[in-house]
């Protein structure tokens, strides 16, 4: 039926959301440098060295995950054209099939009761499928709606998470970078990099832990739709039915006898 949810068009919005998340892992899991085995100026420059590597890795998986949640941003909108051109092609074919229902009626209508009983059935008839389609196209409106505040909330939480990892790495890297400058020993200003950068990721952990999970903005706006669609399907049944009827009572009605002359 028209007023089910596409399962897939569903994942497909959980598989952009999850994108978006694949940048926490992917930081997460990256290690900082090794502790610099040698002293002096030597240690602090090979020290330095892995961690700009580190940094450029780090750099380059986030724009990775970001070009692949572009692609399925750009896939979910296609989706989206492709679903309501289906949905209007669908709806002129029934314009059509309904429009060619009303001509065999009036065809079959012998008397005038008949044809005025044809008129008020196409009437009940087009104002329940208006009505329908009203109320389906609000539903879907509020459904996409929703589903682009969920993307933008989830990805503002999940950037503002990671700006913020990105910030305390470079300060810490900074900081080494001057540290060394100044002479510090390699193993000193290695092991500040990492504590810094440790503190960092558990921050990053905690941070990303404590956005709502995917399934709790999605869920209530599914499910939102299918009952709103449900409705309006079950609103204009029952409209159907009731203009079928009329229209059977005014076709099985006696023929009045005609005026005496």
């Amino acid at each position: 039926p028209m007023y089910q949810v596409n399962s897939k068009l569903v994942r497909g919005v959980v598989a952009v959301l999850l994108t978006v998340s694949a940048v926490m892992p992917i930081i997460v899991l990256a290690q900082t440098p090794p502790p610099a085995a040698a002293g002096g100026a030597a240690g602090c420059t090979r020290f330095l060295n892995n961690a700009e590597r580190l940094q450029i890795r780090t750099n380059e998986r986030r724009a990775r995950v970001d070009a692949r949640k572009t692609e399925r941003e750009q896939r979910l909108g296609e989706r989206r054209v492709e679903r309501t051109e289906k949905r209007t092609d669908h709806r002129e074919k029934w314009d059509a099939n309904r429009t060619e229902h009303y001509a065999k009626l009036t065809a079959r209508a012998g008397t005038d009761a008949h044809k005025r009983a044809v008129v008020d059935f196409q009437v009940a008839v087009e104002a329940a499928v208006a009505a329908r389609k009203t109320a389906v196209d609000a539903a879907i409106a509020t459904y996409r709606a929703g589903i682009d505040q969920v993307i933008a909330s989830y990805k503002s939480k999940r950037e503002t998470a990671v700006n913020a990892y990105q910030f305390s790495f470079d300060a810490a890297f900074a900081k080494a970078k001057e540290d060394c400058a100044a002479g510090l020993a390699s193993k000193t200003v290695s092991e500040a990099f990492r504590a810094s950068v440790k503190a960092a990721q558990g921050k990053l952990k905690v941070d990303i832990q404590a956005i709502e999970k995917i399934s709790d903005g999605v869920k209530p706006l599914v499910d939102a739709r299918v009952a709103a669609v449900k409705i309006a399907h079950d609103t204009f049944k029952a409209a159907m039915e009731k203009a079928r009827a009329n229209l059977k009572a005014a076709f099985l009605s006696p023929t009045p006898p005609p005026p005496a002359s």
